[in-house]
């Protein structure tokens, strides 16, 4: 598939700013500013690891590949 991939993220009301998903996102797609979570959602990357790893549960990723094209590669 060529494109990227629509990625939405959710964070619920049980967020305590804890700082894991900013210590663990390796696109640094959170960031925590005068006590609130910011979010850059165009850096993300879809791995869903802040979602595995919130001890709240209180972070959600849809991934959507609506838009992307499929390309068929021929053999050289």
């Amino acid at each position: 598939m060529v494109g990227k991939l629509k990625v939405e993220i959710t964070v619920n009301d049980r967020c305590n700013l804890c700082g894991i998903c900013v210590k663990l996102c390796v696109t640094h797609v959170y960031e925590i500013v005068n006590s609130k979570l910011s979010i850059y959602k165009e850096h993300c990357i879809g791995c869903k690891a802040c979602e595995v790893l919130c001890p709240q549960k209180a972070i959600k990723i849809t991934i959507s590949d609506e838009g992307l094209e499929i390309v068929k590669y021929k053999p050289l």
